[in-house]
């Protein structure tokens, strides 16, 4: 029996001793990767990665009203990721809102048998931020 696999490599930026973003991406090019406060500005496809942003430690108490949609951990919607982090339920958080559905359908394509480049990321990311 041939069993599909797939490939994906990790890059993790740490600052003073925590996680601050995970990418997995399937079609790794060290020329694309850069600080986390540079990632918006590549205008990058990210139909092939899954940026994962951890919230910082100490979290914020007070956010500026700024509309940057996240999806939290818990499925939540935030107006930004200050907002998200404000949560103490939530440990990471992925840009734009829930309802684009990248853990839904991770869950889904997991569910039926097949595994995509955007399901197979998701998954990893969340069973590794679940797993500490």
């Amino acid at each position: 029996m041939i069993e599909k696999t797939t490939v994906h490599r990790a890059s993790v930026i740490v600052q003073n001793g925590q996680v601050v973003q995970a990418i997995i991406d399937n079609e790794w090019n060290e020329l694309k990767q850069r600080e986390a406060a540079d990632y918006d500005d590549l205008n990058l496809d990210k139909s092939d990665k899954i940026p994962l942003f951890y919230c910082p430690n100490p979290r914020p108490t007070e956010c500026a009203k700024e509309s940057d949609p996240v999806c939290s951990n818990n499925k939540a919607d935030f107006n930004n990721p200050c907002e998200a982090c404000k949560k103490k339920t939530t440990k990471w958080y992925i840009k734009g809102s829930c309802a684009l559905g990248f853990i839904d359908k991770a869950s889904n394509d997991l569910q039926n048998g097949k595994i995509t480049t955007e399901s197979g990321s998701a998954l990893i990311l969340a069973v590794w931020a679940q797993n500490g």
